[in-house]
């Protein structure tokens, strides 16, 4: 079974990693948002990724519904720092590769 805090924590690591270099001065709103997003969806990254795990869904299929999910989270944090909605996609659609590459690093096994 794959190891979900490793995959929580891996998406932190790459969401400051991502910050850092596309949301310079915005890293701490990025990170909180992040979090947010996690927390809000834990149930649900915790189903889809038994299923992933399990061979029950694509990898395209856990994409999809990680960007689902995110297209009509609240970004509130970064949004209220003013960031642009151009730059905010670009932050989401970053932040969707970055968790299914986390989700078939720790639960798909070939």
């Amino acid at each position: 079974m794959g190891d979900f805090n490793a995959f929580k924590s891996e998406i932190l690591r790459k969401t400051t990693e991502l910050g850092k270099t596309t949301l310079a001065g915005f890293l701490t709103q990025a990170i909180s948002d992040t979090q947010r997003f996690l927390e809000a969806q834990a149930q649900e990254f915790a189903t889809w990724t038994n299923d992933l795990e399990a061979g029950s869904i694509t990898q395209d299929q856990f994409e999809f519904l990680v960007q689902a999910q995110l297209a009509v989270f609240q970004m509130h944090a970064l949004t209220e720092a003013g960031i642009a909605a151009e730059q905010l996609q670009q932050f989401r659609d970053a932040l969707v590769t970055i968790i299914r590459d986390a989700a078939i690093k720790y639960f798909v096994h070939i």
